[in-house]
């Protein structure tokens, strides 16, 4: 109840919410036996039900986001094939259980990960996306923290651009953020979020700030104070085109941090 209030708040500020399974290691993981994994799909399937019958009637400004950072048990935090093909099973899982419940879900917007929401080559290469009953309704998300500057970064959007097209789907970078003391000066660190969103833009790629409520770390947004926050690069956030780089900017990622 507390979650569905905090959600319409949002919504009537005329946001569009994103609801996940966050942190929830203890149910969710990958690289397991088969045995162990036919708990956790078993979880998938009882926790989103439940979700999705829960929130059947909030429109489609609701987007549910299957899982967050599901990791590797045989490796952890590192790519495994088994692994691979197992997180694909849970968003297979995940989108026929929520499709299944009725109301809005029927063509609600569903993202699902990839593994550990990585970004690296053999990751991308086995994704498989989900079935699905409605058309155009899967979005993709990734996480990429890197501190890369001007053109450096631009290999990493034109991966994941490709990856985009070839899956037939929109792709959502998810997490994303720096801290102040990655960057010497401090004002790089504004000027590389606006870079960042910009150039990911261009790419067609859509970006989350992730504020974890520590200015000391990724907030920037001070929740008791809100004059406290980082105004400016809350600004390059939501206007990245006034600060970022130009596309031939000659400024290397070397010289920086």
């Amino acid at each position: 109840e507390r979650v569905r209030r905090v959600v319409q708040d949002a919504l009537d500020l005329g946001f569009f919410v994103i609801l996940n399974s966050h942190h929830d290691m203890p149910m969710f993981f990958a690289g397991v036996s088969d045995e162990e994994f036919a708990c956790v799909l078993r979880d998938v399937t009882d926790i989103w039900g439940q979700i999705a019958e829960a929130f059947s009637d909030f429109d489609g400004h609701l987007i549910f986001e299957a899982f967050n950072e599901i990791d590797n048990l045989e490796h952890s935090w590192r790519f495994g094939e088994r692994a691979a093909r197992q997180m694909n099973e849970m968003n297979q899982t995940f989108v026929d259980t929520v499709r299944a419940k009725g109301g809005n879900n029927g063509d609600r917007l569903l993202m699902v990960p990839t593994l550990i929401d990585g970004t690296s080559e053999e990751t991308l290469a086995a994704f498989v996306l989900p079935t699905d009953t409605a058309h155009d309704r899967l979005l993709i998300q990734v996480h990429s923290y890197s501190q890369l500057y001007a053109q450096d970064i631009d290999p990493l959007f034109t991966s994941l651009e490709q990856f985009s097209e070839r899956q037939g789907a929109p792709v959502v970078i998810g997490e994303f953020g720096t801290k102040a003391k990655d960057f010497a000066p401090a004002a790089y660190r504004t000027v590389h979020a606006a870079n960042y969103v910009a150039r990911a833009a261009a790419h067609g790629i859509l970006c989350i700030w992730w504020d974890n409520g520590y200015s000391d770390e990724y907030g920037i947004i001070a929740r008791k104070s809100l004059t406290d926050s980082d105004t400016s690069l809350i600004q390059a956030l939501t206007e990245p085109q006034s600060l970022a780089l130009p596309q031939n900017s000659s400024l290397h990622s070397s010289g920086l941090g």
